[in-house]
């Protein structure tokens, strides 16, 4: 009479959790950077949700609205002016100031190296415009270990006509 053994073997169960080991030590790092790269595109889109949301709420309130960016602090809000175009008092708080999270960091102008604020403006009839030469904030990388800044992405203000906002890679 012969038995018949089940279940498996310790060789077995040694090879195939080596196995899984080594799958997992692969796969790791290219799901951390998944993940940094999945931050980094969360505020982008946030970003431009914010810009279109000021345009729409603009047209829809008859009122300008204002994106700021405080560059070095790190952080944004949305205001509403006082007049349809041309407002003078922006003291209206939308949207109180967000800090942005680290490693995050925000730049301005096409080649992600101003440190200059920058304000984008909606007003009543949709069109946006942006101070000065700068029509662009960048989302950045801040390594943390006094390496300089790792552009991300950019969303710029690409019609002053329609009020465009698009983002792209630096």
């Amino acid at each position: 009479m012969t038995v018949s053994e089940k279940g498996f073997s310790l060789i077995e169960l040694i090879v195939v959790l080596t196995m899984v080991a080594i799958i997992v030590a692969f796969a790791a790092p290219s799901v951390v950077e998944w993940r940094q790269n999945a931050n980094y595109n969360n505020i982008s889109y946030r970003f431009i949700g914010l810009l279109r949301h000021a345009r729409s709420q603009a047209i829809a309130s008859k009122r300008e609205h204002r994106v700021e960016f405080e560059v070095t602090a790190g952080r944004y809000r949305l205001t509403r002016g006082d007049r349809a175009v041309g407002s003078t008092v922006y003291n209206s708080v939308v949207q109180d100031w967000v800090d942005l999270a680290s490693p995050l960091a925000i730049r301005a102008n096409n080649d992600c190296l101003g440190t200059a604020d920058i304000n984008f403006t909606f007003a009543s009839d949709g069109t946006g415009t942006s101070d000065g030469a700068s029509n662009a904030v960048c989302v950045m990388e801040d390594p943390l270990d006094g390496s300089p800044l790792i552009a991300r992405s950019r969303i710029s203000l690409t019609s002053t006509v329609t009020g465009r906002v698009v983002m792209d890679k630096p």
